[in-house]
This record gives structure tokens, C-alpha cells and sequence, in this order.
């Protein structure tokens, strides 16, 4: 809607970003991993999500910086946004343990 943005998503291949420039739509296909970034703080943009049913649950996941290992996950259900995925975040962020890679030992410095 004002400025642009993208969206971090992981592929069979890696991570790829997307980029979404003002005036443009782009459509997310289901089930794919997916991070919007908005690096500019003035921008809007307008996501369009499914109702979910009550039930329904949500992935949540991390992935390695350097292999793109899948580090940790996430499943709940989410009926507030702004209020149930802060303590998602913060736990990921607060265990070491969750950050560092099986695979080849790299830690994910947490946000971002």
C-alpha cells in the first residue's frame, strides 16, 4: 500500500526473499514457511489471512543462518496476535540451547 517490503520465505532449495514493491499484490502459497519484513518503518502493507477455526493451530519455526537446518518449532493456537506470539518470540530468544544448530553448531543470534 506505501513503500515496499518482503517476505523471507524457506524453499526446498533455502531461504528465498520476496519483494513486494508499493502497488503491487503477491499471493503466498498455503504451507510455506514465511516471514514479512517491513525495513521500512513508515510502509504499510495489507495482509490478507484465512478465518481460522477455532483449533486450528500455527507453525512458528526457526531456521539454522548458515545450513538452513529447521532449529526450532513452535505449535499453537493463536487467538491474539498482538498478545500470544511475544512469549513464543522471547523463549526462542532466551534458550541458547534452541539456537544453537544439530547440524553443524552454528547459533542463531535470535532476532532477525
Amino acid at each position: 500500500m506505501r513503500g515496499t517490503m518482503y517476505v523471507d520465505v524457506m524453499t526446498e532449495d533455502g531461504p528465498r526473499a520476496v519483494h513486494i514493491r508499493e502497488g503491487e499484490t503477491w499471493l503466498l502459497p498455503g504451507i510455506v514457511p514465511h516471514s514479512p519484513q517491513r525495513p521500512e518503518a513508515d510502509s504499510i502493507g495489507l495482509v490478507i489471512e484465512r478465518v481460522r477455526e477455532p483449533g486450528t493451530l500455527e507453525k512458528f519455526q526457526w531456521y539454522c543462518p548458515a545450513c538452513h537446518a529447521l532449529l526450532h518449532e513452535v505449535e499453537l493456537q493463536v487467538t491474539d496476535i498482538v498478545a500470544d506470539l511475544p512469549p513464543v518470540f522471547a523463549a526462542f530468544y532466551d534458550d541458547r540451547q534452541a539456537r544453537i544448530c544439530g547440524s553443524c553448531g552454528t547459533e542463531h543470534s535470535g532476532k532477525g
